[in-house]
């Protein structure tokens, strides 16, 4: 009976990891490591029990990696599989799979394949058509935003498809337990691959969830069509299309001045804006509590409009792990509406992100029927970048 197996580390096995292996399980036998031009075996009461072919350096990313495949040859695969594991320690490495030539289930990414991962979803993130949304382009702005994601979700959620030792798909997951919620970067698909690993990773994420999360989203641009044909066969439904637009700072000169009814939030605040925040954005990934808390603790751009005792809006917005500013929410009460007090609040919510952020700009989102406001962003000079849409499961509690 034999099994195929893979060591991903950060350096080349040697005979000398293998030896520290084999004395760290032990077993009160005598073991024996040759070495045959680099192609190891480890013998167990004179028994070959694995076979260990050269290993390989394995070029990108931003530290080395090195495969070492290897064999195991003896009737007794627990033991392979323990002294297998011990290599992998000494290498600073991991044993990631079998590989028999086929592909892997969706599994927990290891510390090793990180650089490959990250390469992985650069690559896909360079097109539209298979991408994902709110993650960058660039290797370095991906592994800033993970890394803001928190450790439950990178690399903690992180699961892979490999075949042969390469990563041929992904996602990654975050979730609010206060929400509810579960927000699926990806997935990410190899050219080729999609129709084999996109429903079973998203089906994988899903399950990892813990299991107060009862809703579950994935998001991508309207050129991503597999992901959309995707949601359709699993029954998720699609948001309406958002389009996303730009203004950089040369734009805010031609802008009004900034409103004075505009202030930094409070915490009574939360009684006039909640009602406001659930009406405007009710599956949103932030409640009304965290947006005034963390507005006022200063990790979020959170400002309020108010006149004569009385709250008009809110906006809030943040500085993104790339240097990119994003206006996340606005909303005014209907009775403000036609007074300029959502322009007033625009322009002063989008002038305190524009200083705050690196790259001297905005982001914002706004949903396709919402003409009026698309008018109000093209005449302030902001441009459309892309359209993307959501797709979401609402699972019984």
């Amino acid at each position: 009976m034999t099994r195929d197996l893979l060591i991903v580390s950060t350096r080349a096995l040697t005979a000398r990891d293998l030896g520290a292996a084999v004395t760290a399980v032990g077993q009160g036998q005598p073991w024996t490591v040759t070495d045959d031009a680099g192609q190891f075996t480890v013998t167990y009461r004179e028994r070959p029990l694995l076979r260990l072919q050269p290993s390989t350096r394995v070029e990108g990313g931003a530290r080395p990696r090195w495969h070492t495949r290897l064999r195991l040859v003896d009737e007794d695969p627990p033991l392979g599989i323990e002294v297998a594991r011990a290599a992998a320690w000494e290498a600073d490495g991991d044993l990631v799979e079998s590989l028999t030539g086929a592909m892997s289930s969706p599994r927990t990414v290891v510390s090793g394949e990180l650089d490959a991962l990250l390469d992985f979803i650069a690559d896909r993130q360079a097109d539209p058509a298979t991408g994902t949304c709110y993650l960058g382009t660039d290797r370095e702005s991906i592994r800033l935003e993970l890394e803001e994601l928190g450790d439950d979700a990178w690399p903690a959620s992180a699961l892979v498809v490999t075949e042969g030792g390469r990563i041929v798909g992904a996602t990654v997951t975050e979730v609010d337990p206060e929400l509810g919620r579960s927000w699926i970067s990806g997935p990410w698909a190899a050219e080729g691959y999609w129709d084999a690993v996109a429903r079973p990773l998203v089906e994988a994420a899903v399950a990892q969830c813990p299991p107060e999360i009862n809703a579950h989203e994935f998001s991508g641009d309207v050129l991503n069509q597999p992901m959309a044909a995707l949601a359709a066969e699993l029954g998720w439904t699609a948001s309406v299309p958002n389009h996303v637009f730009v203004a950089k700072a040369d734009a805010a000169s031609d802008w009004p001045a900034d409103d004075p009814r505009v202030r930094a939030p409070r915490p009574d605040d939360f009684a006039a804006i909640d009602p406001l925040h659930a009406a405007e954005f009710p599956d949103t990934y932030l409640s009304t509590r965290q947006m005034i808390d963390e507005g006022i603790a200063g990790d979020r751009i959170t400002v309020v409009s108010e006149a004569d005792g009385v709250v008009l809006g809110y906006a809030a917005g943040r500085v993104q792990p790339d240097g990119a500013g994003y206006l996340d929410f606005i909303a005014i009460i209907p009775e403000a509406r036609g007074t300029g007090a959502g322009l007033g609040l625009l322009v002063t919510v989008s002038r305190r992100i524009m200083a705050a952020a690196p790259g001297g700009d905005v982001n914002l989102t706004v949903q396709d029927h919402r003409s009026p406001a698309i008018g109000l962003y093209r005449r302030l000079g902001f441009a459309l970048e892309t359209t993307i849409v959501g797709y979401s499961s609402r699972l019984a509690p």
